[in-house]
Order: structure tokens, then sequence, then C-alpha cells
């Protein structure tokens, strides 16, 4: 499989009929990541749904949008994009719910163990489409490994370029690169030398940014 790094487009044209969003689970991540980006991109947000309602109420109304009672009444919003952030073993039962020819996104692993994947796969194939499946993983090295034997593309931090691998090729987003803050802790009693030199490392290198 042959990729071409300059084939990636850096950016997209906003949709000029943005449909609003519904999401499943209130988590912390629903607070802190999915809302923030959809109201930052101009995505509107129509409501959410957790079998928790008071939990689904209080985020509903710290964000103005609607809190369903039911996974019914949540499917039930006209041209939703439906946002699944909700754990494994209950995305069967949403998407169950959902009309013909919705459009789902299933923010965490396709299901618990192999056999909620599954049936995860034969609904999809009884509503008549093939799931795009997005690899998620912790470790850096994992994705640079499937980006290495042709299996993608990944976002990773530039310090990352310093690791070279055969078939990875690192190129830079373009514009507002997405950044996130490090903080660097250590024992103030630690004399290494090790620990001191890996200090003055970040040191130097956060003077030269």
């Amino acid at each position: 499989m042959h990729f071409d790094p300059q084939s990636l487009s850096q950016s997209w044209p906003a949709p000029s009929n943005p449909r609003p969003v519904v999401t499943f689970g209130a988590g912390s991540i629903v607070r802190d990541a999915h809302y923030s980006a959809y109201r930052k991109s101009g995505i509107p947000i129509a409501g959410i749904y957790d079998p928790d309602f008071a939990k689904a109420q209080a985020l509903a109304a710290e964000w103005g949008v609607a809190a369903y009672r039911t996974v019914e009444e949540a499917a039930s919003v006209n041209g939703a994009i439906f946002d699944l952030a909700t754990p494994p073993a209950f995305h069967a039962e949403v998407l169950k719910a959902l009309p013909d020819g919705a459009c789902a996104l299933i923010q965490k692993p396709m299901g618990k163990d192999l056999a909620g994947a599954t049936e995860i796969l034969k609904i999809c194939r009884e509503e008549g489409f093939s799931p795009d499946v997005a690899q998620e993983t912790m470790e850096i090295q994992t994705a640079l490994s499937l980006v290495s034997v042709g299996a993608g593309v990944s976002l990773v931090p530039e310090a990352t370029s310093e690791a070279q691998l055969h078939g990875v090729a690192y190129r830079p987003i373009l514009g507002s690169a997405p950044e996130t803050q490090l903080s660097l802790a250590y024992r103030r009693d630690n004399r290494s030398a090790v620990t001191a030199s890996f200090c003055a490392l970040v040191r130097a290198r956060k003077a030269r940014r």
C-alpha cells in the first residue's frame, strides 16, 4: 500500500448547514472535550441522554441543551448526528434504536469484547452499511507502528518526529495546531545527576519555543 503524505488535506470547509448532535452519555469526556469541540466548530448541540437523568439534566443546563429521558426520545431527533460516548456494553442498545440511515459516532471501543464488537458489526450490516473503524491507542509507539505498516495516519506530538521509523513521514499541521500543557514534577530532595540533566534538557527545549 502506497501512501503519499502530501495528499492529506490540512483543512476542510465548514458545513453550510451543520446537523445537530445528540449525545448518549454525560461523562466528563463529553463536558470537557466533545461539547467544547462542537461549540468551537460551530456544530449545534441538540441534547443529551444518560441513564442517570439527573446527570444528563445537570450537563444539559450547563450547556443550554435538552436532556432526554429515554434512548428512544434522543434517537427521534430529526436529522441529528448521534454521538455515542457510552460504555461499550451500551452501544448495541443505542444503535438498535437509531433511525435507518442515521450517522453515528462511537467514541469508545467498538465492544467490550469480540462478541460485543461482532454484535455491533451485525447491527450495522443489517442497516445496510459497514462502519469505518478508527484505531485508538494510548501508546504513541503503537500508533507509529500502525502507520508504518500502512494502517492509516495519526496525529502525534511534535517531539515524536525525532523517532525515525521505516515508512513513517512527519508533516506539520498548517495554521493553528492543537496544544496541550505538560508539567514536570520531581522531588525537591532528588540530587540525581540524571534528574538534573533531564530537567535542564526540558528547560532548554522550552526556551527554544
